[in-house]
């Protein structure tokens, strides 16, 4: 926990690493394919390395450019991003709480986890990196808001994003599905909550998926 300044005195700042990948929404199924690029060759190779199973939960690595690559310190720049989130958000009570909670919500169910105040204090990582986050609302779910953490946001011409290899795509062929629903007499479809969220990442990759909150 730490503190920044302004018109009204000091706010408390918490950070909070993510110990799970932020989610998307993602459609279609998966089919087990071979790399079809030689990019794709050394993303598959990482992602067969890296993946392990571990209390439940599967765990996935960061597929990284360069193993030893160095991220400028954003945090400044993150939290310029949180004291204007934090205005829009005074601007709506409810918006405010409703935001709040999906923060809360990932605490509980182990998403995120807050900093304690040792690593704060100490020196900083090559690979560290805070994501700016937002709210996004459907105009089709009334009341549900959603936090998205932006990988893209660029400090010092980088970003999280660029410092990534691209995942090989083992999304199955969209005219595939619905040929497969021939195959047999009956079918199931499925929606896991927080698909993406409940594989886990590596602890060596957490300083990298930092944000922060007040």
């Amino acid at each position: 926990m730490s503190s920044v300044i302004d018109g009204k005195g000091l706010l408390p700042v918490t950070e909070l690493e993510l110990t799970h990948s932020f989610g998307t929404k993602s459609y279609g199924a998966y089919k087990q394919a071979g790399p079809r690029y030689a990019a794709d060759a050394g993303t598959h190779e990482i992602l067969e390395i890296t993946i392990f199973h571990y209390d439940q939960r599967y765990n996935v690595g960061k597929c990284r450019v360069y193993d030893n690559i160095q991220l400028p310190n954003n945090y400044f720049s993150s939290l310029f991003q949180l004291k204007s989130l934090e205005k829009q958000l005074s601007r709506d009570t409810i918006l405010k709480e409703n935001y709040a909670k999906t923060i809360s919500d990932d605490l509980e169910k182990l998403y995120v986890i807050t900093v304690p105040n040792v690593h704060m204090i100490k020196q900083r990582l090559d690979k560290e990196w805070y994501l700016p986050h937002h709210h996004l609302k459907n105009p089709s779910k009334p009341g549900k808001v959603r936090r998205a953490l932006n990988g893209a946001a660029k400090f010092r011409s980088t970003s999280l994003e660029k410092s990534l290899l691209t995942d090989p795509d083992l999304l199955q062929n969209l005219i595939h599905v619905p040929l497969k629903f021939r195959q047999n007499q009956f079918a199931v479809s499925a929606d896991i909550e927080g698909m993406f969220l409940q594989v886990g990442v590596p602890d060596n990759d957490h300083s990298s998926l930092k944000c922060l909150w007040l």
